[in-house]
């Protein structure tokens, strides 16, 4: 069956100088909710809510983001924790350009997750961290390096299915500009 939802959301959000702070609020009540955990069927009636945080900002040639986000997402006959969804997430960005450099690094820290609709069973928590530098060639063109879970961290999303370890990339990347 296909769901069938009702969402909602207040957020707020203040700039200070070269800052942004929000804070948003959001409800999800969701009626046929689809999961796959043990099989793809329906969850009568879903709810998820809670908050995320955020900051991003600039300081000199340094940017930045992080947000954070708490989750409460319950099957509502049962008030079990909906499975693979962490009750605490983190991401956080920075930047430091250099003129014709880029550098780079973003982080992903999870909390620990449900494996089963019992609650019974978990997957541990886990934090990423991915490193980038991009060196502009010429006015459209850029080299882009690129290692992805540094730390060759072992983890989980869903039971039984690794992430990839560490992994390294290049990219030459061609972008008209207007």
């Amino acid at each position: 069956q296909p769901e069938k939802g009702k969402n909602s959301e207040l957020g707020a959000s203040y700039a200070l100088g070269n800052q942004l702070f929000s804070a948003t609020y959001f409800s999800n009540r969701i009626k046929g909710f689809i999961t796959t955990t043990p099989v793809v069927s329906n969850i009568p009636y879903a709810r998820m809510k809670g908050w995320s945080l955020g900051h991003e900002g600039e300081s000199g040639k340094w940017n930045y983001r992080t947000y954070v986000d708490f989750l409460d997402a319950r099957n509502e006959l049962t008030n079990k924790h909906l499975t693979k969804r962490a009750d605490r997430q983190m991401t956080a960005t920075t930047n430091y350009d250099l003129g014709i450099w880029k550098l780079g690094a973003s982080l992903l820290a999870a909390s620990e997750s449900y494996v089963n609709a019992t609650n019974t069973q978990t997957l541990g928590g886990y934090g990423v961290l991915d490193l980038y530098a991009k060196y502009a060639l010429r006015k459209n063109w850029s080299v882009e390096g690129r290692m992805v879970n540094v730390g060759d961290k072992v983890y989980q999303t869903a039971s039984g299915y690794n992430q990839a370890g560490r992994g390294a990339f290049i990219t030459l990347r061609y972008q008209p500009k207007q």
